[in-house]
């Protein structure tokens, strides 16, 4: 439930960005705050854990899979949501992201595999669903899913923002001084701002030099 309604923030905020004019940056700015502020309460809602699905136990195809979806997941946090989200904000050309092609595949293949993970969950503790069944399921939705989010990443996702969020993420110590994501992404669009290129802009400033 949690993040269906980090979701629903983030699609608020995609469409409203692409309706700001170019020089509204203060607003543009309060609307990413807006949609970043349902972090606040995510210590206060449980949340299932997929270290504890595969640290420490023997190696299967289940546990290899909830491993390859805690990465997905860093992923998905750091690139697709606040990563998205800052470069929508700071990035003039990713302002109309929300009405292209790419980024329309992506959200329905994402919100389809929330929807078919929990669906295929109930089933399996319902005993109407093996669990070899889900596992091959679940895989299938993984690489859809990143299939869809790789051109998305590469040509409209700021890399110094991405980068900057999953540090910020895994430091013990900038946890300390900036205990939530608002404060985090602030710092993260600190960066983009002055770090402003995504994948795809790296590579064609390398091409156009050789």
């Amino acid at each position: 439930a949690f993040f269906q309604v980090i979701n629903a923030a983030m699609i608020a905020y995609l469409h409203a960005a692409a309706y700001i004019r170019d020089e509204q940056h203060a607003l543009r700015a309060v609307c990413l705050l807006a949609a970043t502020a349902p972090w606040l309460w995510r210590n206060r809602v449980p949340y299932h854990s997929f270290r504890k699905n595969y640290v420490g136990k023997k190696v299967t195809l289940t546990r290899a899979m909830y491993a390859v979806k805690k990465w997905q997941f860093v992923l998905y946090k750091h690139a697709l949501l606040h990563g998205l989200n800052v470069s929508t904000c700071a990035l003039p050309n990713v302002h109309d992201v929300v009405h292209r092609k790419d980024f329309r595949i992506y959200w329905i293949v994402l919100n389809a595999s929330y929807v078919l993970e929990f669906f295929m969950q109930s089933l399996v503790r319902a005993r109407a669903l093996p669990q070899s069944f889900m596992v091959a399921l679940n895989i299938a939705l993984m690489v859809a899913a990143s299939i869809c989010a790789t051109p998305l990443v590469l040509s409209n996702v700021c890399v110094a923002a991405a980068c900057t969020s999953l540090f910020l993420n895994f430091s013990s110590a900038c946890k300390r001084w900036l205990p939530t994501e608002v404060h985090r992404i602030v710092v993260v669009l600190f960066v983009a701002c002055i770090a402003p290129h995504t994948i795809s802009d790296i590579y064609t400033n390398i091409r156009t030099r050789s």
